[in-house]
């Protein structure tokens, strides 16, 4: 592939990558947020059963706020579980993608140090082209020189 192509297919793969972690990047906020959503309901939940324990409330009280908390809770998990097969299918799309990238990358590199010890060949020919000459011409005139 010509040297271009083979940088336009670099890049191409490398914005691919790109992409893929710009979409990632929000779906680990939203994880995030919903985790705290999460410990915050739990924590809610305790600070109710230390009131009503306190005797500010009763006791059914605290059960229909622990269903409703457990309820949300549930209802959390369930999104987080959505988001969580999200970031995995991206995350294998990522390494699919980054191991394209490096494929790509060390056949460049490979072309690459092909081409220089190509020219570094033509180089030593053309040396040693130069050198031969340069003693047949030599010998030639040392010949013309002895009589």
């Amino acid at each position: 592939m010509a040297r271009s192509g083979m940088q336009t297919l670099i890049r191409l793969h490398r914005w691919q990558l790109d992409e893929l972690r710009r979409r990632l990047a929000p779906l680990e906020s939203e994880r995030e947020i919903l985790v705290k959503r999460g410990l915050s309901l739990l924590e809610s939940l305790d600070r109710e059963r230390h009131a009503v324990a306190a005797g500010n409330g009763t006791p059914a009280d605290l059960q229909s706020f622990k269903d409703r908390v457990m309820f949300e809770h549930e209802r959390i998990g369930e999104q987080l579980a959505r988001i969580e097969q999200s970031v995995e299918q991206l995350r294998e799309q990522m390494a699919e993608a980054f191991q394209d990238v490096k494929k790509f990358e060390i056949t460049e590199e490979r072309r690459r140090a092909n081409e220089h010890r190509e020219m570094l060949r033509r180089d030593q020919l053309q040396l040693d082209e130069i050198g031969l000459s340069g003693h047949f011409r030599r010998g030639l005139e040392d010949s013309k020189s002895d009589p």
